[in-house]
């Protein structure tokens, strides 16, 4: 048995992922912390927070305060992913019927785009049963906003090609 680098929670030898926070095993945490502080020394503190995200699994803010934590030399392991379960306050708020304060509070702690977000937060009501309570003049103004966007996107894709 050893313990996880970023929760520190008890987990088998063998194990690719943390039970409790989901974390990916592969890595050891000393080497991590050794190579974000490279990145953070070479002034690539960016760099450092996706490294920190993608191997952790962690949200955006807690990849940064992570590497904040481990620039202070206080490691990583100071950010505890327990202290905040958006996947319990995103299907909150969708039982709440407020789908899209789930959508801009997922959006927030995973650092996804507002498409990504979208998504994810209906898989989450997908995945647990729970209705769409329909979005009403907000959702349909939203939906119009994407369009929009994909709108204009595609007229300045057109022009470019056209130079």
């Amino acid at each position: 048995m050893s313990t996880c680098p970023f929760c520190g929670c008890t987990v088998k030898s063998d194990a690719q992922y943390c039970a409790k926070c989901g974390a990916r095993l592969t890595q050891n945490a000393d080497d991590m912390d050794l190579q974000i502080r490279s990145l953070v020394e070479q002034g690539k503190k960016i760099q450092a927070v996706k490294l920190y995200k993608n191997r952790a699994g962690v949200s955006l803010k807690l990849a940064k305060d992570a590497v904040d934590a481990i620039e202070r030399g206080e490691g990583a392991s100071v950010v505890d992913k327990g202290d905040t379960d958006v996947e319990a306050d995103v299907c909150r708020l969708l039982n709440q019927g407020e789908k899209l304060r789930a959508v801009k509070l997922y959006r927030e702690n995973n650092g996804t785009s507002l498409l990504e977000a979208k998504r994810a937060v209906e898989a989450l009501a997908t995945r647990y049963g729970i209705a769409d309570q329909g979005a009403g003049a907000a959702g349909m103004f939203i939906a119009l906003g994407i369009v929009a966007v994909l709108l204009i996107t595609l007229i300045i894709g057109l022009i470019m090609l056209n130079q």
